[in-house]
Parts: structure tokens; C-alpha cells; sequence
């Protein structure tokens, strides 16, 4: 950029599936292996916070009991780290596997066809494979894109929203459709 002033640090990080990346306290960049085609290596992203919960072992205990225990210090043994997941992108691939971004606040993923039938190839996931994998592991909010641009828009939007609706996915869920943002269901 001509006369630009601000310089950002980069660092190149060559990833393959299950590079970890630290990118602030308890959260770390994640490579994850996604399929476009078959002989082509692709990979998705997602953000891991490392969380503290209490060990199941320990669910019986009263509030009393767990304040007293970390008020003698074993408040630690109590506690386990658990991997939540903030945010997931697909990259530009097939339906990725659901255990991939179970419980997730937020994902991305590729919904390039409205219908199965309008592939030709296995490279590009349908709205409704996208809406099934939200489904599956409780994603708290969906964002489709890449939605093909050979369907025109004042019927995909209201198809889209069917789907939506029929789907079972229970989480807010929007369409990034070029510069637009369009939400195709709340559930707030």
C-alpha cells in the first residue's frame, strides 16, 4: 500500500492438520483436516479456549463444600481443563465432522449448494449438510457462505430460510452472501 505508516509484525506459520498456535491467554489458533477434494490437502480453523470446570467426581459436593475446599487450597483437584471451542471456519470444503466444533459459539461453514442434487462433485458442502452439522454439535450461531452464485437470490433467501426452519438446528443463523450479512432466523 502507497504510503502506508503502520507496520504489523507477521509471522509465517507453515500448518497441517493439529498446528496449535497460541494466540493469548487459554486460546490457541487450530489447523484442522477438511476435505474439498479427494486429492487435495485443505484445512478449516477454529479458536480453543482451555476452560476449568469442576471434575464430575465432585458433582455431589455442596456449594459450601467447594468454597471450603478452595479455601484450603485443594480447589485445584477439583477442577479440570476442558477445550471450548469460540470459533470454527470450515474453509472451503464438504460437510467437516461435527466432534470438530461440538458446543462451539461460532461457525462458518462452506454452503455452497442449496441441494444435493445441484452438485455435480464432491467439493463444496449443501445449506442443508452445513445445517446438520450445527445440528449435530450444538453450535450456538451459524454463518453459511460461498452460496452459489447461480441461484438468484429472491428465491434462495426464502428457500434458505425453509431449510432453516425445517433443519432442527436450534441456533441463530445468518448468510454472508458477498458484502452482505443476512440473518435468516434469530432465536433469541
Amino acid at each position: 500500500m502507497v504510503g502506508a505508516s503502520v507496520v504489523f509484525p507477521l509471522t509465517w506459520i507453515a500448518a497441517v492438520p493439529g498446528t496449535a498456535v497460541p494466540i493469548g491467554k487459554n486460546k490457541q489458533l487450530e489447523a484442522m483436516r477438511v476435505r474439498h477434494t479427494a486429492n487435495e490437502a485443505a484445512l478449516g480453523y477454529r479458536i480453543v479456549e482451555t476452560r476449568k470446570r469442576l471434575k464430575p467426581e465432585f458433582a455431589s459436593l455442596s456449594q459450601s463444600e467447594i468454597e471450603a475446599a478452595a479455601k484450603n487450597g485443594t480447589r485445584d483437584d477439583l477442577l479440570e481443563d476442558v477445550a471450548h471451542v469460540l470459533f470454527a471456519h470450515s474453509g472451503d470444503a464438504m460437510p467437516i465432522e461435527p466432534s470438530l466444533v461440538m458446543n462451539a459459539d461460532l461457525l462458518v461453514h462452506d454452503a455452497t449448494f442449496l441441494d444435493e442434487p445441484d452438485r455435480r462433485e464432491p467439493i463444496h458442502a449443501t445449506t442443508e449438510e452445513a445445517l446438520d452439522v450445527a445440528r449435530q454439535a450444538g453450535v450456538k450461531s451459524l454463518v453459511l457462505y460461498h452460496l452459489s452464485i447461480r441461484y438468484d437470490r429472491a428465491t434462495a433467501i426464502p428457500a434458505l430460510r425453509a431449510q432453516v426452519a425445517s433443519s432442527g438446528f436450534t441456533g441463530d443463523c445468518w448468510l454472508l452472501d458477498e458484502a452482505d450479512f443476512i440473518e435468516i432466523t434469530k432465536n433469541k
